[in-house]
């Protein structure tokens, strides 16, 4: 009776208290671009290019372990990396990055990734003062880039480790790329930020098919000048990755 009595005096306010949820429009911010990750190869099947945007990922992680800016870059950089690199495996396969920094002030920081997309991670010291990247991960002060695969049915993960040198992530890694897997490729990841708040991240890797030709080679490298040229770091500051490949191939 007294829920006939107050529908009666308050109609709109009653219906919108007892709507389901399935009746609901969810909300949705338009100006919000969602997370996204695109693969392309060229046609003639010599080189591929995989870009990735995660802007909204970093916010999350952000709030979920009260970053700073600095920390939160290093991760960002750390989770995009990750997601780039074990894009393609099998979805039960994981890949982890790992920064010890022994003598920079964050510490660690450490990325999971798996074939399915997914990613987490954290660092050692998540309320860092504003510096430079490679100041907070201890630049040339013996810290190491380790990289571990690892599928459920191997009987031993792979291991590989590198010496940090630039401490801006994705240069340190591209040198693990090249120095223990001997893989040829550019790989770039960036991320942009506005006090707390993540305005950008995202990056891309770019790499040589066998068979690719001199002439290919040179061509990609001519485009990625170009990039480079346009946006500062290749990527953008990590904002709009997704538009890359056609840019590149």
């Amino acid at each position: 009776e007294r829920q006939k009595d107050l529908l009666a005096r308050y109609p709109v306010a009653m219906k919108a208290a007892t709507d389901t949820e399935s009746e609901l429009e969810p909300y949705h911010n338009k100006n919000n671009i969602d997370d996204q990750m695109i693969s392309a190869m060229s046609g003639n099947g010599e080189i591929k290019v995989t870009a990735i945007t995660i802007r909204n990922l970093v916010n999350d992680v952000m709030i979920q372990q009260t970053l700073t800016a600095t920390p939160a870059d290093a991760l960002s950089r750390s989770m995009t990396c990750g997601l780039l690199l074990s894009n393609g495996m099998q979805k039960e396969q994981t890949f982890q990055l790992s920064l010890n920094c022994p003598n920079g002030p964050i510490r660690t920081v450490v990325a999971i990734a798996n074939g399915e997309g997914g990613v987490r991670g954290y660092v050692g010291n998540p309320g860092l003062a504003d510096m430079h990247i490679s100041e907070a991960i201890g630049r040339g002060r013996g810290g190491t880039v380790q990289i571990v695969k690892m599928h459920p049915d191997w009987p031993n993960p792979y291991n590989g480790i590198t010496s940090i040198e630039h401490g801006d992530v994705d240069r340190d890694v591209g040198i693990y790329l090249a120095e223990s897997e001997q893989r040829a490729c550019a790989l770039a990841a960036s991320s942009k930020f506005n006090g707390i708040l993540c305005t950008a991240a995202g990056g891309y890797i770019v790499e040589q098919l066998p068979g690719c030709s001199d002439e290919t080679s040179a061509q990609v490298e001519k485009n990625l000048a170009k990039l480079v040229a346009m946006n500062g770091d290749g990527n953008g500051n990590g904002n709009g990755g997704v538009s890359l490949p056609a840019g590149l191939l």
